[in-house]
């Protein structure tokens, strides 16, 4: 059961470094090139992004407390698949609503996946700790890490090759890898340490959802340090994100990539997101 349990979670690793690679390390050209969001507009996708992981993180936790992990993972694959298939399609879908912009379309989905994130964030961990116990936790996760960065490498170039076919490919292929990866997860992953936190007779979901939510905000208000750690964590990732979000569209509008034999913007992309990874994987390789 120990050995399924790494397996399924080496594969479920494995295969969401290999789609966010894919999506992410040429999603700059498609948001601006392709869609063309403005500044204003990327800060935007980004603050809907963070404020729906916010409202939701400590709500869909109940769903990993009370009913399983498993059923948290796989509701939080499906979403994120459906968010990100739906920038996928949107040279398909824009213009089918009269009153709904890509860019709305574009806000929709952020909301979709910050709660598709909130449904797996933690929630992996804590399966594979319960499954495996957690004196097998170091050598699994640090297995883990190795696999994501190979991973991240050939989803660089996956993304690479695919932008240059058409820039919207790379969020259709890895939406599509997620929610193949929430069917995988379906069937094969099994939940056998799990001992669901007892619910109070008669309560039903909506309301355990609200009084978890309500009584993390009550304990951060009477508790000023919790308060202190929440305002620094919000200032430090609204500074961040203007960083985060506005980088690649300073290099591609303002600073510009130089003219060497014909390469393109996205390898240009490909070559940083490769360099970024072979940083850390040397570190990780040091540490075997």
């Amino acid at each position: 059961m120990v050995r399924n349990a790494t397996h399924v979670y080496m594969t479920k690793r494995f295969v969401t470094s290999l789609a966010n690679a894919t999506m992410f390390t040429t999603y700059a050209l498609y948001y601006i090139a392709a869609l063309g969001l403005n500044p204003f507009e990327l800060l935007l996708v980004g603050m809907v992004l963070e404020l729906s992981v916010l409202l939701f993180e400590g709500v869909t936790g109940v769903v990993a407390d009370t009913y399983g992990r498993r059923l948290s993972l796989v509701i939080g694959m499906f979403l994120l698949g459906t968010a990100f298939v739906l920038q996928g399609i949107l040279p398909a879908i824009d213009g089918v609503l009269p009153f709904v912009s890509a860019f709305m379309w574009v806000l929709v989905a952020q909301v979709l996946f910050g709660v598709g994130d909130t449904f797996v964030s933690g929630a992996d961990t804590a399966w594979i700790a319960d499954e495996v116990g957690e004196d097998k936790l170091g050598s699994i996760f640090m297995r883990a890490k190795r696999y994501a960065l190979l991973a991240n490498m050939l989803g660089i170039g996956l993304s690479v090759w695919l932008s240059t076919l058409a820039p919207h490919l790379p969020y259709l292929v890895g939406g599509l890898m997620y929610l193949g990866l929430g069917v995988f997860l379906s069937v094969f992953m099994q939940e056998t340490g799990f001992t669901p936190k007892q619910r109070e007779r008669g309560a039903s979901h909506w309301r355990e959802m609200a009084e978890t939510w309500l009584s993390g905000a009550r304990v951060i208000r009477g508790q000023p340090i919790l308060l202190v750690i929440l305002l620094v964590t919000l200032f430090t990732g609204a500074a961040s994100e203007g960083y985060d979000r506005l980088w690649e569209a300073h290099l591609i509008s303002e600073i510009g990539f130089p003219q060497l034999a014909g390469i393109s913007m996205a390898i240009w992309f490909g070559i940083i997101a490769a360099l970024s990874i072979l940083a850390v994987f040397g570190r990780v390789l040091r540490k075997r």
